[in-house]
């Protein structure tokens, strides 16, 4: 690959730290790429990220929940609950199965965005599916299980866009609590800063977050 080419790839940890701090903590990363993406599983699972096959847990929780699953209701509150209880660093694999099957007929963006809201952040690997511009594509046109939908709350990534040279910035990666590079006790005691908890998770990226304290600091600053 050129120099110039290699520049334009995206840094893996740089993608995480950025899921970290926005609603939607879902990197989804688009495309088949078999080497790169054992490589990018690997380099995650010994920073703490656990991997989980969707499709094998989806079937589990149709077989243990026969009796209570009726619709597409409710065997999506079962994923949630599942979801849910599970750790908050994890790697999704293997979520076609939620296009096709008659009790979700979604995509695994829909089945778990809405709830990685309280995760630290998620990898969903989505292989058969296509990416243009803010779109993301699955299936044939006509097919049943067609989708087509605009895709702008998430880190959506195709995989041949990101470097496999992981350990440049291996330090990027950050809990949601520990991105400021100061401590609050070390702020002048008049220092807005020390009116809030800084460690308090909130869901609005950090841009906004700090133009927010500045407009507060404008407002109640002595005129």
């Amino acid at each position: 690959m050129a120099e110039n080419q290699k520049e334009k790839l995206k840094d893996l940890n740089s993608l995480i730290y950025q899921t970290q701090n926005i609603t939607y903590r879902l990197l989804a990363i688009i495309g088949r790429d078999k080497k790169k993406q054992d490589k990018i599983i690997d380099y995650l699972t010994d920073k703490g990220w656990q991997v989980v096959n969707i499709e094998a847990e989806f079937i589990r929780l149709k077989e243990e929940y026969e009796n209570e699953i009726k619709n597409e209701v409710d065997m999506r509150s079962k994923l949630k609950e599942w979801f849910m209880s599970m750790p908050d660093k994890l790697i999704l694999l293997h979520g076609s199965i939620l296009y096709q099957d008659d009790l979700t007929k979604i995509s695994p963006i829909e089945a778990f965005k809405y709830n990685t809201r309280g995760k630290n952040s998620v990898v969903m690997f989505l292989d058969d599916e296509k990416k243009l511009g803010n779109r993301l594509y699955y299936g044939e046109l006509g097919k049943e299980n067609y989708y087509d939908k605009e895709i702008r709350d998430i880190n959506l990534v195709p995989i041949e866009e990101i470097s496999d040279d992981f350990e440049k910035h291996e330090d990027t990666i950050r809990t949601p609590d520990k991105n400021l590079g100061y401590n609050v006790e070390d702020l002048p005691e008049d220092a807005i800063g020390r009116y809030f908890n800084f460690k308090t998770k909130h869901n609005l990226p950090d841009p906004i977050y700090f133009l927010f304290l500045f407009r507060l600091h404008l407002e109640f600053s002595p005129k």
